[in-house]
């Protein structure tokens, strides 16, 4: 339920609520016209009575039709239409000198006791960052600045996405995209009006500007209707791991839990933890390593061999778009992407979602062609997530580090710090909880049929801890030996991704008495796997650091 408004969104509504004023004024015209008519019609009409009543002389007397019958006679959707498109546009106003600063709410002796005393819930002021990048204040502050300036209330910022929808829905609009960023702007005023608790808002100075975000940190708040409407619901996904984190951070009682494991004729899934690569440098995404260059060539070096050994497509995923460019620009610096290019085309994810469209066509046609492509997104990305690479699309999905958020980001310790106070979770057990959900979103795009076989490299040598390890998915981890779980280095890894492929194009007969103690050895190791998960020690005080 978060949202976020930027100075380009609302730049783009300014231009909606513009086009919605001549639409409005094109629309008025046009039923103005068509009521005139009528109005005419029913004078000469009225012209051919014998008997005039004082009612028809009322009718005489004017000339056009009145306005008081003329604004009764429109449609509801425009009748008031030109005090929305004024409350609209101070909003919009006020929204963007509230992220370029020139209005903030101010710390008042309350607040100011607040955050002595370290009451957040209770501050109506901003919390800054030891850098002053990011600030942040509670929704009743905010809502009350936007009262005082605007006039606007509560229950008038969240009607107000309703009167635009009933005016594009009640004239059929065709050009909807001209309002898409003044329905995301309202609607963003109207989580202000509607929520306080579980809610903050923050204003983070960006690259590319400031951005204000209207963060949901209770995710309570999502499924509390779902449990609400229905009696009866089933959460199912093969990612969701592990099963006990999901009732108590949605606050649910589960009636039943299971784990299934995953069946399979053979093994199609070679998940492979790589833990040190060029000149026996860790490989890992923790910001302590990120200076290091020999990590950044061993990355660079490890999506090399693989475009060498595995053939068609491979996707491969970074923890934030800033580290997939430190590496681009490292790769590009060492000739190494030169020298990947050789063997498959390279396309690379950005945040526009109409090029990343265009990323993902030209990136299927090049596997189609039988050239190969490499495709790099970024986890959490739009690549990530409802994304899939069936078949010859994704032979291979490598993990360039483990996608932990950024934990010095005042949003994340927001989220975090709301979670362990509310329902007991340590900021520790979040922190990995979300990084593994994202490591297991990425990796589930690849076998997405019992036909399909892949690779999965996860690069970071936090993924071989006990901790960590156990939160993936048990498809995953039954395919993870001993050995593999403890990590392996580049050249292991290519060894055995070289034996995997050349086992995978071979003719495959299935053997039913080897199916058979395939599946009991599952039953066992699911066993053991739930055995050592009981005895599973907690995390260190920082585990994703270091």
């Amino acid at each position: 339920m978060s949202m976020y408004v930027d100075q380009p969104t609302l730049d783009l509504a300014a231009i909606g609520v513009d086009a919605a004023k001549e639409r409005d004024r094109e629309i008025r015209e046009r039923e103005k016209e068509k009521l005139q008519k009528a109005f005419d019609k029913m004078k000469d009409n009225l012209k051919n009575k014998d008997f005039v009543s004082p009612e028809t002389l009322e009718i005489f007397s004017h000339r056009n039709i009145p306005e008081h019958i003329l604004k009764k006679a429109l449609p509801s959707s425009i009748r008031d239409f030109d005090d929305f498109i004024d409350k609209s546009r101070k909003l919009i106003r006020f929204l963007t000198s509230f992220i370029q600063g020139s209005e903030r709410p101010t710390i008042t002796t309350k607040a100011a006791d607040a955050l002595m005393h370290g009451e957040t819930n209770a501050v109506d002021a901003p919390l800054q960052t030891a850098e002053g990048e990011t600030e942040r204040y509670s929704p009743n502050s905010v809502l009350g600045l936007i009262y005082s300036k605007t006039g606007l209330d509560a229950s008038t910022l969240i009607k107000m996405p309703e009167q635009l929808s009933n005016f594009i829905v009640g004239n059929k609009l065709p050009d909807y995209e001209k309002y898409a960023a003044l329905v995301d702007v309202l609607e963003f005023a109207s989580l202000i009006g509607e929520f306080d608790q579980g809610f903050t808002v923050f204003v983070e100075n960006m690259m590319q500007g400031p951005v204000m975000q209207m963060a949901c940190l209770d995710p309570t708040f999502t499924f509390k209707p779902v449990v609400t409407h229905f009696q009866r619901v089933v959460i199912t996904s093969g990612t969701l791991s592990p099963l006990s984190f999901y009732p108590k951070m949605l606050e649910f009682e589960p009636v039943t839990s299971a784990g299934f494991t995953m069946s399979f004729s053979r093994q199609c899934l070679l998940p492979i933890i790589a833990s040190k690569g060029y000149m026996n440098a860790p490989l890992t995404s923790s910001y302590k390593q990120r200076s290091n260059p020999n990590v950044a060539i061993g990355y660079g070096l490890l999506l090399l061999e693989m475009c060498k050994t595995v053939p068609d497509g491979i996707v491969a995923y970074f923890p934030s778009y800033i580290y997939m460019h430190m590496l681009l620009k490292e790769w590009m610096s060492s000739e190494i992407m030169s020298d990947i290019m050789k063997y498959k085309l390279v396309f690379i994810e950005t945040p526009n979602a109409e090029e990343t469209d265009n990323t993902l066509a030209n990136f299927r046609n090049s596997c189609d062609n039988g050239r190969g492509a490499v495709l790099l997104g970024v986890a959490r990305g739009r690549v990530s997530e409802g994304i899939d690479f069936s078949d010859h699309y994704g032979r291979c999905c490598i993990l360039f580090g483990l996608p932990v958020r950024n934990t010095t980001s005042i949003v994340v310790q927001a989220r975090a710090d709301y979670l362990e106070k509310k329902i007991g979770v340590k900021k520790e057990d979040f922190l990995v909880f979300d990084a593994m959900r994202a490591a297991s979103q990425c990796i589930g795009r690849l076998l997405r049929s019992k036909k399909d076989y892949g690779v999965v490299i996860m690069a970071d040598r936090r993924y071989a801890r006990k901790e960590v390890r156990s939160q993936l998915p048990h498809w995953i981890n039954e395919f993870l030996d001993n050995r593999a779980a403890n990590g392996s280095n580049t050249d292991e890894a290519i060894d055995k991704t070289r034996e995997f492929m050349l086992q995978m194009a071979q003719p495959f007969v299935l053997d039913i008495s080897k199916l058979k103690r395939m599946s009991e050895l599952k039953g066992t190791t699911a066993t053991n796997d739930n055995d050592q998960k009981e005895e599973m020690d907690l995390p260190d005080p920082d585990p994703l650091l270091s």
